[in-house]
């Protein structure tokens, strides 16, 4: 049986649009969990933010090889921005960040605020594997030289945390599940409103035709050449980055 209330969150995140959606039979509860996740959101964003300029990551990215303590949110984003590099033999690189500011993607498509400057002779090293995390302590230390890039991760991981965080704080009353997408990156938990499902639409980006993926508990992603796009001289530039030539794929 599907759950009696479906409850929407809409707002911008992580340079992003960004949509919570609870089903649940409680109305009152609903927001009120709302209201913690949205704010949950924003302490992940505070956090991982390269364009906020005392967020943690900006703080590993300027600490030029030194060891920093950090909450155990940035050791879980540093931890999946290596296991990812791990995984994929190097074809997802979070270390490109020094090419993506040189490419001219250096300001913040929420607010325009500048992203903080890197130190000189930064941004370009690769040795990801040479991250050292020491998650009982909370403390990360990049290799001088290398700077972290959320954005292939973090908004997928913000989603699993929010997602997670939802069902939890709803799991005694009457709670069907919870669907958390941020830019395209989308988590669903539990049963939702579709026959037990959550109906995720994606839109064909040359056709305008519309397809539907019904997910029970997981994620989905999509990501696109012509959203987050801007311009250099004549030259224009998209932010997915092939980590073999250090230029827009």
């Amino acid at each position: 049986m599907a759950a009696d209330t479906v409850t929407t969150r809409r707002m911008r995140a992580m340079s992003c649009s960004a949509t919570m959606t609870l089903a649940v039979g409680d109305h009152t509860d609903a927001n009120r969990v709302l209201d913690r996740a949205v704010a949950r959101l924003g302490q992940l964003e505070r956090r991982w933010s390269r364009f906020v300029d005392d967020s943690e990551i900006t703080g590993l990215n300027q600490a030029n090889g030194q060891p920093r303590r950090c909450s155990s949110d940035t050791v879980a984003l540093v931890s999946a921005m290596v296991a990812g590099w791990t995984l994929t033999d190097g074809r997802f690189d979070p270390s490109l960040l020094g090419p993506l500011v040189e490419l001219g993607y250096d300001t913040s498509r929420t607010d325009g605020s500048t992203a903080p400057r890197l130190l000189i002779g930064s941004g370009f090293g690769r040795r990801v594997d040479l991250i050292t995390i020491d998650p009982d302590a909370g403390v990360v230390q990049l290799p001088a030289g290398v700077t972290l890039d959320p954005g292939g991760v973090g908004k997928g991981l913000a989603a699993d945390i929010v997602a997670a965080e939802l069902v939890d704080a709803l799991g005694g009353r009457a709670v069907a599940g919870a669907a958390v997408e941020i830019g395209g990156d989308i988590r669903v938990l539990g049963r939702g409103p579709d026959d037990g499902a959550w109906s995720i639409a994606i839109a064909h980006p040359d056709e305008g035709a519309t397809e539907f993926v019904r997910l029970c508990d997981g994620g989905i992603a999509t990501s696109s050449t012509r959203l987050r796009t801007w311009s250099r001289g004549r030259v224009r530039h998209h932010h997915l980055i092939d980590p073999r030539s250090r230029r827009p794929t």
